[in-house]
């Protein structure tokens, strides 16, 4: 460079940093108002200036630039530029080709590589005149690991052209680490020296703006270079110009200040280099493909899967998510501090990425310095353990005598409610116990606090085992109050608020900025299962699936054990609450099959019934009955007959023998389950509130709906006495109840019953979820059955659409809505929008449910009303065999719908009289072996009478 330029430059590099910090057009205010700067200095500073805002412009802009094929084919192999003869093209971009070139007239050279940039169009001069400030710039560049610039000329043409050294068989980085494979460690120091030769470019004023696998290249002496310096700044500041031209950035690889065209800066190369990091450990573009169209909406839950898939260390994640994070502010702050973090990381050394606790350094020096640490702690363990062991044992042993007659004297006096002279003979059970033990640690007022506290602790966990939650939530709150924070309290409060479905408070909770700041791996665990649930529950599973992801990266010593078990449990939740419930079957069979823990406790119990409510999602009913029936064994083996760990089991086993058509059985579970709730939890608990609804369901399949509706009432009674006000599951119960009174054609207190639920759902749960568009289903339903068709035409339209905007793709109640619909049009005789949400239903269903069974049925009926008896008979054989899968030949429903295929049968024309007699026979053999209700074998008599009028052609 010319000495003279030179000090210019310098010059120029010495104001732009003291403006730096300032907006652009501060910044440029303030040169234009330096009236004794030299004119040469000032033109640079500017170019600096501006160089330091990009703009990304639009894609079809940047597609549809003219000199986007100007330069195409421009030059060839054999041609002369200047001194230089093209040997062979190497590349081509959008105004520049690159060829293997040497020099005319040296017999004795290396070969160079000539990029020729065409530029066309108005702007060219400006654009070559830039282009020409540009190499002299990168000429100052020299390091290693970038591509060394030779020089620069122009030709003839007005075209420029830079020379630099030849990468001999030149390799992009990804496709060298996937032929030579390589441990991780291998590749992070590939990008280590990329980081190193970019922290050198930012301190010479210049940032890459193009970091991409093609542009890190690796020789075939496996040397790494960075090439294309300065060409995309350049391009930016014509884009900036007018907003023409050509695509600046490559969308897999460009950071979202790019993207979304604001001012980039040198965290710019931080974040394209971390992204090229990743692709080496995932194996592909880690980036949504549709990130320029979406704004980079996706990135950073991209990220969090693709680093939550990955095998490597904590450490090595917390240096790509902050390196990948979508604010710049976020990111690191110079490619020098990635680099560094890159490197500590190799050299087990702490990462600024990662939390800086004690015990963190102190492990990474361990793994530097295992001799020292080994002998330093044995010192140190031998000195403290001589000094204190004796003192503390005895001032321990001291304490704990006397915290353990404190308690006993305390638990005694509890237990007072046990003597005959007290209950006069009532049974007492574990609540009456708690109850009584709470009033008299309330009355205490003289106890040491740490005593009460974990009397506070222990009382509020236990009414929480025992369901009950506000109890749980006051000790609990009470203990926080002695000990702020303390872990075990926290974790199992943000439990019971969870369980009491008291979302706004836990929310509160959860948005505290120290509610993770814990060293319990235990409880933290929890809180993170917590905050996962919660969050799958307002539908923001992505969400959920990182918190879920936090609780299984924590460093627990036995990766497959307790807390692998919960955390992993949880995942099938989410998968369900996703409307995936293959996805959680796999799950839990896999854990089931892999896990060497003892399956006969109860974690494992609750594994098992949560397979079996998966399996009952998919329709799968004989392998959900499979696993409860084991289980129920298993548990009453390991627990005893009346263990209230068999309330859930015994309810989900009633459901399931209910939807099978075993009502008897069904009924034997539910009776078995209401006793032990009785003896336990007493017969107005919330755990009796369940178990009363479940007989509810068994009544009304029985058709007792005046059982039923008595029953429901009871359990919405015990839930709004025990529970807070709009609580969901009490609002479920009143849905329910309101539907049994729907059935029993009570249509203005089922109206009436309905409207208060959906209101209070919208406000309580909102408009989406779930529980509150099958009320609004059900509240359609109701206007269809008391003629107000246009009205209920408009109420199930409105909740399938919300249905379809708002729950995941093929989520049940989606379904469920979609065959209401249908229907509420099949009963208003309006038979092609019938036939249209019919369809829609199955066709929301992934595998072959039990909404799909009905809707094929009611397909069959409709087609009869079009007189389509062909897709009637098409849907009814589908309906039948769906019924003797899911429900047994023998249950009534799959008898009505042979004699449904009979009516079919006897309509169509020609007569099937084969197909006819066959299931005449089944029909027959059914009727002898089951007693059915009357109204049914008179239909069954009526059809086959019908039949066998039919004459018979010879």
């Amino acid at each position: 460079m010319d000495p003279n330029q030179a000090k210019i430059w310098q010059q120029a590099c010495d104001i732009f940093l003291q403006l730096a910090d300032l907006p652009t057009a501060e910044a440029l205010a303030q040169v234009a108002a330096m009236d004794d700067l030299d004119a040469a200095v000032k033109a640079s500073v500017i170019n600096l200036i501006q160089a330091e805002e990009q703009d990304g412009g639009y894609l079809e802009d940047r597609l549809m630039s003219d000199t986007q094929q100007a330069i195409r084919n421009r030059y060839q192999a054999g041609d002369r530029l200047n001194e230089y003869e093209l040997l062979e093209p190497l590349g081509e971009g959008g105004m520049s080709q690159v060829f293997k070139a040497k020099r005319l007239g040296e017999d004795v050279q290396k070969w160079v590589a000539i990029k020729v940039l065409s530029p066309q169009g108005k702007e060219a001069d400006e654009l070559l005149h830039q282009f020409v400030k540009e190499q002299e710039i990168l000429a100052g560049l020299s390091h290693p690991n970038i591509v060394d610039m030779l020089h620069g000329g122009q030709t003839e043409n007005h075209d420029v052209f830079l020379v630099m050294e030849l990468i001999e068989e030149a390799m992009p980085i990804t496709a060298h680490c996937q032929q030579q494979g390589g441990t991780v460690r291998e590749r992070m120091r590939l990008i280590l020296q990329c980081a190193q030769a970019l922290s050198y470019s930012h301190a010479n004023l210049i940032i890459h703006r193009d970091l991409k696998p093609d542009n890190i290249l690796i020789d075939r002496n496996e040397v790494l270079k960075i090439v294309d310096f300065g060409i995309a700044k350049l391009i930016d500041q014509k884009i900036q110009a007018n907003k023409t031209t050509i695509l600046a950035l490559t969308p897999n690889y460009a950071s979202p200040e790019q993207i979304n065209a604001q001012a980039v800066s040198v965290t710019t190369d931080v974040f394209s280099l971390a992204v090229v990091a990743l692709e080496l450990l995932v194996g592909q573009p880690p980036l949504p493909r549709d990130r320029l169209l979406k704004s980079c909406a996706h990135d950073e839950l991209a990220v969090d899967q693709h680093l939550k898939a990955l095998r490597v260390d904590g450490d090595l994640k917390n240096i790509l998510r902050t390196a990948l994070q979508n604010e710049p502010e976020r990111r690191y702050p110079s490619m020098y501090a990635f680099a560094e973090d890159l490197q500590h990381w190799l050299d087990n050394k702490p990462v600024n990425a990662s939390p800086q606790s004690f015990g963190y350094r102190l492990k990474k020096y361990a793994i530097r310095k295992p001799a020292v640490v080994t002998a330093v702690v044995a010192g140190v363990l031998l000195l403290c353990s001589a000094l204190s062991v004796t003192l503390y044992k005895n001032q321990q042993i001291q304490a704990e005598a006397q915290k353990a007659a404190v308690v006993k004297q305390f638990m005694l006096d509890a237990f007072e409610n046990t003597n005959p002279d007290v209950n006069q003979g009532a049974t007492v059970t574990a609540n009456d116990l708690l109850q009584a033990a709470a009033l008299r640690l309330q009355a205490d007022r003289r106890m040491d606090q740490a005593i009460k506290f974990d009397l506070l602790q222990s009382m509020g966990i236990a009414f929480g085992k025992l369901g009950l939650y506000q109890q749980a939530i006051d000790h609990l709150q009470q203990s926080l109050q002695l000990q702020p924070n303390e872990p075990r309290s926290m974790a199992h409060l943000l439990q019971f608020l969870y369980d009491s479905q008291n979302f706004d408070r836990l929310e509160g909770w959860l948005q505290r900025p120290d509610i993770f700041a814990h060293d319990s791996l235990s409880d933290l665990a929890k809180m993170y299962r917590v905050k996962s649930r919660f969050l799958a529950r307002q539908m923001q599973y992505d969400q959920a699936l990182l918190a879920a992801d936090q609780a299984l990266q924590l460093p627990f010593t036995n990766n497959q054990g307790i807390e692998y078990v919960l955390s992993q449990k949880l995942l099938a939740e989410i998968h369900f609450f996703q409307s995936n419930p293959q996805q959680s079957v796999a799950i839990l069979t896999r854990l089931l099959a892999d896990s060497a823990m003892d399956h006969n406790q109860r974690l494992f119990f609750e594994i098992r019934k949560d397979l079996s409510e998966y399996h009952l999602e998919l329709g799968a009913y004989e392998d959900a009955m499979a696993v409860l029936e084991q289980l129920l064994i298993d548990q009453r083996r390991v627990l005893g007959d009346d263990h209230p760990d068999l309330l859930e089991t015994l309810r989900v086993s009633s459901a399931t023998l209910k939807d099978l058509g075993l009502i008897d059985q069904a009924m034997e579970k539910s009776t078995q389950a209401h006793a032990i709730s009785l003896k336990h939890f007493g017969a107005d608990s919330i755990q009796t509130g369940y178990v009363l609804n479940n007989l509810a369901t068994i009544a009304y399949a029985q058709r007792d709906l005046d059982r039923s509706e008595a029953l429901l009432a009871e359990a919405v009674a015990i839930f709004e006495a025990k529970l807070p006000p709009n609580y969901s599951d009490t609002l479920e119960l009143k849905s329910n109840h309101a539907a049994v009174l729907k059935v029993q054609k009570k249509f203005t207190e089922a109206l009436a019953v309905t409207k208060q639920v959906l209101e209070s759902q919208r406000i309580s749960l909102g408009p989406y979820h779930d529980q509150t568009l099958y009320t609004q289903k059900l509240y359609a339903e109701i206007l269809a059955k008391i003629k107000h068709t246009e009205a209920a035409f408009a109420e199930i339209e409105s909740t399938v659409a919300l249905a379809r905007e708002h729950l995941p793709a093929f989520h049940p109640m989606t379904s469920e809505i979609l065959y209401a619909q249908g229907v509420i049009y099949q009963e208003a005789a309006v038979y092609p929008q019938a036939k249209l949400a019919f369809h829609h239903s199955i066709d929301n269903e992934k595998t072959e449910s039990p909404v799909v069974r009905k809707a094929a049925a009611r397909l069959a009926l409709v087609n009869i009303e079009l007189g389509d008896f062909v897709a009637a008979q098409e849907h009814i054989l589908r309906a039948l065999r769906l019924g003797q899968a899911m429900l047994g030949e023998a249950h009534p429903i799959t008898v009505r719908y042979h004699i449904i295929l009979l009516e079919i049968l006897l309509q169509s024309k020609p007569h099937d009289f084969a197909l006819m007699q066959t299931h005449m026979d089944a029909l027959a053999q059914l009727m002898q072996a089951q007693d059915y209700a009357a109204e049914l074998v008179d239909q069954q008599q009526q059809v086959i009478d019908q039949i066998k009028a039919l004459p018979r052609t010879p």
